[in-house]
């Protein structure tokens, strides 16, 4: 199964606390849901965080993992540097330099990432280029 796959076939992406719209995980960036305890944790090798679970929302191909309020963090440090501890969560802009990387990198018509449908909202932007990522079988 490929990684952070939670149901076979379908993407999964996360959806912050207060946000309307969901990020997709990069490469080394996982989620681990304990649902017995109702807990999500998201981390990379560096650092990560434990949120409640506040959600579960699956599309015809995505799974979307509604976060709550964080518990813990933690980070790895070198040296006398330790960062803040957590996950950081991208902003809005981060997430579609992110995701424009990937188009890029996929060889797909920048013109196209650009392009958004009239009355589309970020998350319903964001989903299309996901989807047209996944398409092309972008990593």
């Amino acid at each position: 199964m490929p990684e952070n796959e939670i149901v076979p076939g379908k993407e999964t992406v996360v959806q912050a606390l207060d946000a309307n719209w969901s990020f997709h995980l990069p490469h080394m960036h996982r989620v681990e849901i304990d649902h017995e305890n109702s807990l999500v944790n998201i981390s990379t090798p560096h650092d990560g965080s434990i949120y409640r679970l506040a959600g579960l929302e699956e599309t015809d191909d995505e799974v979307i993992v509604k976060l709550g309020e964080e518990f813990a963090g933690h980070a790895v440090g070198t040296g006398d540097f330790v960062p803040a501890p957590g996950y950081r969560v991208p902003l809005i802009q981060d997430e579609f330099e992110r995701l424009h990387g990937r188009w890029m990198n996929a060889g797909l018509p920048e013109q196209v990432f650009n392009a958004w449908a009239q009355g589309a909202s970020r998350e319903s932007h964001l989903h299309e280029i996901r989807r047209r990522l996944r398409e092309a079988g972008a990593r």
